[in-house]
């Protein structure tokens, strides 16, 4: 009975440490909630070269990146998506750029920097899912009907 008892006060120590441990973790705030009061540094942009249409999403890879980093591109502000720590940023390019290559800036407040890469834009023509079954689907049947035409005989 001793024994049980025991095991059972284990148990109920055990819960409510892990209890505490998980309010204190969903407590806790994001760390790049608050903007921070360093200049930010960019050392590298993924994708370097992107195409607007296909993939209108970057990745900045540096030191003291937010949120609240304010990224500008060929002098047109980009939206922030996340940064899930302070190393990395996701921001949408704006979609009104045009083919060239542009310098990015970050700043948190009046500390600012420009990145070391630059960032390069392509607008490809993309061909659509169903503007490609039909012309797939257009060729098959040409090929078919000169199949057709090259068995037959009069």
């Amino acid at each position: 009975m001793n024994a049980a008892r025991r095991l059972l006060a284990a148990a109920m120590l055990l819960g409510f440490a892990l209890a505490c441990t998980v309010t204190t973790a969903g407590a806790v705030d994001h760390p790049t909630a608050a903007i921070p009061r360093k200049t930010p540094k960019v050392f590298m942009v993924s994708p370097a070269t992107v195409n607007l249409k296909v993939q209108p999403n970057i990745v900045l890879i540096g030191q003291n990146l937010a949120t609240t980093t304010r990224v500008v591109i060929g002098g047109r502000a980009a939206t922030t998506i996340e940064a899930p720590d302070t190393n990395h940023l996701m921001v949408q390019v704006p979609a009104d750029l045009e083919d060239g290559t542009y310098i990015l800036q970050a700043s948190n407040g009046d500390l600012s920097s420009t990145a070391d890469e630059m960032l390069t834009v392509k607008a490809g023509t993309i061909i659509d899912q169903k503007t490609m079954l039909i012309v797939v689907g257009a060729i098959v049947l040409l090929l078919l009907a000169a199949r057709l035409a090259h068995f037959q005989t009069f």
